[in-house]
């Protein structure tokens, strides 16, 4: 299935609108993601807040009417509120399998590599870890768990006991 994925950049006072309006239209999925530059921390005394200006993004199928989703927008939230807008024709694909063909070995100092199941350790490394990447570690390439691991290759670590600080 092909998809139309709109775009909009707005203030984020008219996001819940947006996103309302959106969902009437039966959009399949709406994310958010920066416009603007500031830094937005999650301060456990205050709601969870946007960025000031936000770029929304939703999916939708392509049998929708362009003409009138824009025009509603702009009746929602007044062509001024609107920085910028883009529509793209996504087309569909095997979203898995172009996420796993991004993932590729990662070998640290020619001694440690970290793979994913479905690729496999190249015969050169003298320790090779089978780990696929999620929510709790990833690939590997984070700067602070690349650094971790140049650690461990370049030390000894025989008989001693290692505290992962920091691991969630």
């Amino acid at each position: 299935m092909t998809w139309l994925r709109l775009s909009i950049s707005s203030h984020r006072e008219y996001l819940d609108e947006l996103k309302d309006l959106l969902e009437k239209f039966e959009s399949s999925s709406i994310s958010y993601t920066p416009y603007s530059r500031e830094a937005v921390f999650d301060d456990p005394s205050e709601q969870a807040r946007l960025w000031e200006i936000t770029t929304l993004t939703a999916l939708l199928d392509p049998a929708v009417d362009l003409d009138i989703l824009l025009a509603c927008i702009r009746n929602c939230i007044g062509t001024q509120n609107i920085i910028e807008h883009q529509i793209d024709v996504l087309k569909d694909e095997d979203w898995e399998a172009t996420y796993k063909s991004s993932i590729n070995p990662i070998i640290i100092n020619d001694t440690l590599c970290i793979y994913p199941s479905w690729t496999s350790a190249p015969a050169n490394v003298a320790y090779a870890i089978e780990l696929d990447p999620g929510l709790a570690f990833g690939t590997g390439t984070h700067e602070t768990t690349s650094l971790c691991l140049e650690w461990l290759t370049d030390n000894n670590i025989t008989g001693k006991r290692i505290i992962d600080y920091g691991c969630g």
